[in-house]
């Protein structure tokens, strides 16, 4: 380039006016920058560069009504103007042919196609130096709306031709995007068709859209005839749920269901994800029975006759019920062990242990605490009830001790507390007062020379 030739960059975009500047003195061209259309203007009153880029968005004063004013001032005129445009709406064509402008670049633009547009505008500019122009419009019609624009072809085309290039541009890149994203549709595809977990594809109603082989063979149906059919639990994004299902053979099944947002076919969709957690929900039960439940008998250890019981004395001491605790003393246990084995001994605690679950009711909370000791919490218990279940407790052991068909005969040491909701105390208070009364009955029956029927009460 001969002579360096200036250009006047027209952008309140400080950070998009200082790309464009870099862009241009990259290329060998002198730069200078105003912040909008009226200081553009200024700057023309004292200075005239070869060439005019201008935003078209600014405050103050738009690029159309910038290009408008440069274009009837008759020494302004031929100074070649390109606008910048997002081109969102065919009317900014329309209003570059109207205003006058030489050419126009689109946001985001391509470095190259700048330069490119630069050139070809300064080239084509001194190629028309000595031409008239007489600012004669013609009339067009477009979208039912007559519009006046400059008559000159030589004006008018390589606009026109911008345009051209652009949409060619822009539906190559559509194409390549609608190219990627089908690429990457049959890529997602292929990772949920593959993907060890049932995976479940729905829309905004439950509507299955897609189905995996894994889904399919955890629910014992094809993937055809899982589409289109409504999927049966409530789908909530981003939950992780546990649900029961029933499978095709009728058999039920726990699956942990985890729900995301997706896009399914360019259209908003529910991703469920499926893994079979059976085994592990029946370990997890039967680990909670071996933490809670005693072994032997199937009653509650002390474990759980604690957890259930703390439980039930808050909730009686918030409504001011009263409940009552058995404590009972398997009498004889360590005489039936050394004389008739310890496989006589676990029979009669299960025998006691099928006597008390006979006696008290399925929402009383009977336990074996441990060795020869069992506890029983009756809940909601009325005045004389107490005494009531202790004759019931020993008609149930004498009517056990006829029929049964034992090495030995049952016999327990029996106390009872009533609970008063009015007083502060624990389950372990409440317990060892029961163990105390206990205690004073085996005693008391030890002093009238009571015996067990197998033999003299061991200490």
């Amino acid at each position: 380039m001969a002579a360096k030739q200036h250009i006047l960059v027209v952008e309140d975009s400080a950070t998009q006016a200082r790309w464009l500047a870099m862009l241009l003195k990259q290329a060998g061209y002198g730069v200078r920058i105003a912040e909008n259309g009226q200081e553009a203007l200024s700057a023309l009153t004292e200075w005239r560069p070869e060439l005019i880029i201008t935003d078209i968005m600014m405050p103050k004063m738009d690029g159309f009504q910038l290009c408008r004013n440069i274009k009837s001032d008759s020494l302004l005129r031929r100074i070649p103007v390109i606008l910048l445009t997002a081109l969102s709406d065919p009317h900014d064509v329309l209003n570059a042919l109207k205003c006058g402008a030489e050419n126009f670049v689109t946001k985001p633009f391509d470095p190259d196609l700048l330069i490119s547009r630069v050139e070809d505008s300064l080239r084509l500019a001194s190629l028309q130096s000595n031409e008239e122009d007489d600012g004669t419009l013609e009339k067009v019609l477009f979208n039912g709306e007559i519009h006046e624009v400059p008559a000159r072809l030589n004006r008018v085309i390589p606009l026109l031709l911008s345009t051209y290039e652009e949409a060619v541009a822009k539906n190559k890149e559509l194409k390549d995007s609608l190219d990627t994203i089908r690429a990457l549709e049959a890529d997602y595809r292929a990772i949920l068709e593959a993907n060890a977990d049932g995976i479940l594809v729905c829309n905004r109603e439950g509507v299955v859209e897609f189905a995996n082989p894994a889904a399919a063979a955890l629910l014992g149906k094809s993937a055809a005839e899982l589409v289109s059919q409504r999927f049966a639990p409530q789908l909530e994004l981003e939950t992780t749920t546990e649900q029961e299902l029933t499978t095709a053979s009728g058999e039920t099944i726990v699956v942990e269901m985890s729900v995301a947002a997706t896009l399914w076919e360019r259209t908003p969709a529910l991703l469920a994800s499926l893994r079979d957690v059976t085994d592990k929900v029946q370990m997890r039960k039967q680990l909670k029975t071996m933490a809670y439940d005693d072994e032997l008998t199937g009653l509650r250890n002390r474990r759980g006759f604690s957890f259930m019981g703390d439980k039930e004395m808050k909730k009686a001491a918030r409504r001011g019920d009263p409940l009552v605790l058995f404590f009972l003393d398997l009498d004889g246990l360590k005489w039936i062990n050394d004389n008739l084995g310890h496989q006589a001994g676990d029979q009669a605690i299960i025998d006691m242990a099928n006597i008390l679950s006979d006696t008290f009711r399925q929402t009383d909370i009977i336990a074996r605490l441990g060795g020869d000791e069992f506890a029983v919490i009756a809940l909601d218990i009325g005045v004389g009830v107490q005494e009531m279940l202790s004759r019931r407790l020993q008609r149930m052991m004498d009517a056990h001790n006829a029929t049964a068909s034992r090495s030995f005969t049952l016999a327990a040491s029996v106390g009872s507390v009533v609970f008063d909701p009015s007083v502060d105390e624990t389950l372990e208070e409440l317990l060892t007062q029961g163990d105390a009364v206990m205690y004073e009955v085996k005693r008391e029956r030890k002093l009238q020379r009571g015996e067990a029927p197998t033999g003299p009460i061991p200490e």
